[in-house]
């Protein structure tokens, strides 16, 4: 082989690794820029407290998850005691594998948010949860004095299931496996915390 066809032959490697080495930085670019770290507050997520707040709680939770019942217990304290210090962000994460009425659940949840009374629907749904059913979201609906054909068209549609879904996939990237699953500012937690360790997170925030 001549020294040009050498020449010719090395360039051509040269530039094929080139190419290689590229499309794989592309790649990890790619790939990279998929990855959550931290949850996006959609306009969608119910929302309680002030935006200004300098805590914010973000939950990914189960309406059919005792751990998560637990919680919403502590986080109604905690919000009460530290009043606009602290915001809550709910996302859903129906574990339909293992709850069969955490998606109605959901559904039911939102559809009352529609009427501007998720809040008080999570609360019911939570004291109510080893009655979880279709006939008890009416019910709920009606005790909340909320538009009970709205409400029932709202979930024969699954009109919501949308919101819910997009909660989901954002939950399968930040890498959530189950409920309770939140954040306290940047802090994970992914177990009951209990209201005294709860406090002391949050004073740690403040």
């Amino acid at each position: 082989m001549n020294k040009k066809n050498l020449l010719v032959n090395l360039l051509f490697i040269i530039a094929v690794l080139i190419i290689i080495i590229t499309g794989w930085g592309l790649c990890k670019k790619e790939k990279k820029s998929t990855t959550l770290l931290y949850p996006k507050i959609l306009e969608t997520d119910p929302k309680k407290g002030s935006d200004s707040a300098r805590v914010t709680i973000i939950e990914f939770g189960d309406f059919q998850c005792q751990y998560c019942q637990t919680m919403s217990e502590i986080f109604n304290q905690v919000k009460q005691e530290y009043g606009e210090n602290v915001r809550l962000i709910w996302k859903d994460f129906p574990l339909t594998s293992i709850h069969d009425q955490a998606s109605g659940a959901a559904q039911a949840a939102r559809c009352a948010q529609m009427q501007g009374k998720f809040w008080e629907m999570h609360d019911l749904l939570f004291q109510n949860q080893s009655k979880l059913s279709a006939t008890l979201y009416l019910s709920l609906a009606e005790q909340l004095k909320l538009n009970t054909d709205s409400f029932s068209e709202c979930l024969s549609s699954q009109e919501t299931i949308g919101l819910i879904n997009q909660n989901m996939a954002e939950g399968n990237q930040l890498g959530v496996k189950g409920t309770p699953y939140f954040y306290v500012n940047q802090t994970i937690e992914n177990e009951v915390v209990y209201l005294e360790d709860l406090k002391k997170i949050i004073d740690s925030e403040l």
